[in-house]
């Protein structure tokens, strides 16, 4: 995880307290986002988990 976290920027991974891999992102909208700045932040974070699955898989 200490690599994931080190090597990418918009989100971050650990193990869970069951011992899973969890990765996160945050999306920050306290000012509001529109429907294309939600869009593009799903894309963003499904490519991530996405990689974040061949990471683990690696591991």
């Amino acid at each position: 995880m200490n690599t994931w976290n080190r090597t990418k920027r918009l989100s971050r991974a650990y193990i869970d307290l069951e011992g899973d891999p969890v990765v996160e992102a945050d999306l920050l909208a306290d000012r509001g986002i529109t429907r294309v700045q939600f869009a593009n932040f799903m894309t963003v974070f499904q490519t991530t988990v996405s990689q974040f699955r061949d990471f683990v898989s690696d591991l």
